[in-house]
């Protein structure tokens, strides 16, 4: 009898056994809430149960979730930029750096006193800034721009001057294009004027001269035409344009330069 109760009893588990059992006891729990708390229908542990315990009622509608396709990302337009565009950026960068670096050797050389001297001399013998830049000399010559710009700085600024200058064309500029005649560029003249000399006022003349203004056998302006661009000069001054003039006829004919 003794030998049957022993046979009935369970043997007994070790330490190792039980640690064994409690650690996947709760790693079964662990993997059973985390699937619980996936699922999106509560699903109830006992029949009959719709809820789970000491869940409050919703008050507001879920919220809807669209489904949409994967977010599509606009292009980023690059722009080409062609070789010609390339260079062109490139040469204005490199004449830029030229005129800066041209600008301080002249302004340099603005400091000798014997070149100083010299367009002082030409300047009181009437020479204007671009013969005196152009024409050759032993010393090193600034340019007819740099010229000017030291004549205002040395003269008029900080006076009560005001300084203006106008570029008038010849009989040429006139001719030129309805005869297929040879013309210097005024409008790149004009372009650089106006862009180095911000002292001074630019007064146009173009819109107020014609190719009746010349001689027919000369180069030179006749006189009788001239009072347009003098008016146009002195209003441009702020003066009044009330000039009067009397013509006088010559006793000896007018021929001009082409006669011969």
């Amino acid at each position: 009898m003794a030998e049957e109760n022993k046979q009935k009893q369970p043997a007994r588990k070790t330490k190792d056994q039980i640690l064994d059992e409690v650690v996947e006891k709760a790693h079964q729990q662990k993997k059973k809430k985390k699937k619980t708390t996936n699922n999106q229908e509560y699903r109830p542990k006992h029949h009959g149960q719709t809820k789970r315990p000491n869940q409050q009622k919703q008050t507001t509608k879920p919220k809807q979730v669209v489904k949409t396709g994967p977010k599509q990302i606009k292009p980023v337009e690059k722009k080409e930029i062609s070789k010609e565009e390339i260079k062109v950026k490139v040469e204005q960068k490199v004449e830029e750096e030229i005129k800066t670096i041209r600008k301080q050797v002249e302004q340099e050389l603005l400091e000798q006193k014997d070149l100083v001297s010299q367009i002082e001399e030409k300047l009181k013998a009437t020479w204007s800034p671009e013969q005196i830049a152009c024409t050759p000399c032993d010393l090193p010559m600034p340019s007819w721009r740099t010229i000017y710009r030291w004549i205002y700085d040395k003269y008029l600024l900080g006076t009560d001057c005001k300084v203006y200058y106008s570029v008038i064309p010849d009989k040429g500029y006139f001719l030129a294009e309805e005869n297929g005649y040879l013309s210097m560029d005024y409008a790149a003249l004009e372009n650089t004027l106006c862009n180095n000399m911000h002292e001074m006022e630019y007064i146009n003349l173009f819109d107020v001269m014609e190719a009746e203004d010349f001689y027919n056998t000369d180069t030179h302006w006749r006189q009788e035409e001239i009072q347009d661009v003098a008016e146009t000069l002195l209003v441009s001054m702020g003066g009044t344009a009330d000039a009067q003039y009397e013509v006088c006829k010559t006793q000896e004919p007018f021929y001009g330069v082409y006669y011969g």
